[in-house]
């Protein structure tokens, strides 16, 4: 899969394509302006797109992890309405490969999306995550 860093919530100015999440309440490095009305009227489907790159781990091996979906009507960002929720996710499950499962952008979507990313139970030693928005899938594979 192929993105464009204007889209990935963890691309930064360094280059990196995934961020490290070890303590709670860290925010996606990056924000983006989905101001265009084709996303933010629900006109085209984005696909909302996470997954583990490096394996999570924890000293008590308990700790869980939850990936928030917020928006914002301008910035800088700070709380916003969470538009999707992953839900609690385990350590055990948290191994590279795995899929967060987010759905299309919702159609109430403001101008700006970021993630917040709540770490439970304790902080994380080690785990990476790459999310962003999927535009367009490729629809002719096989053919």
């Amino acid at each position: 899969m192929i993105f464009d860093k204007e889209e990935l919530f963890t691309w930064s100015e360094r280059g990196v394509n995934a961020q490290e999440i070890l303590d709670t309440d860290t925010r996606s490095v990056n924000t983006i302006d989905v101001g265009d009305p084709f996303i933010s009227k629900g006109d085209k489907l984005v696909e909302v797109f996470a997954q583990v790159v490096l394996d999570f781990d924890s000293t008590l091996d308990t700790s869980t992890l939850q990936v928030q979906l917020c928006t914002h009507d301008a910035l800088p960002v700070s709380g916003g309405i969470v538009l999707a929720n992953s839900g609690v996710i385990a350590q055990a499950d948290l191994i590279a490969g795995y899929q967060f499962s987010f759905g299309t952008l919702p159609v109430n979507a403001l101008q700006y999306l970021d993630l917040n990313f709540v770490v439970g139970v304790a902080s994380f030693t080690a785990g990476k995550i790459i999310c962003g928005l999927i535009l367009d899938r490729q629809g002719n594979l096989g053919s």
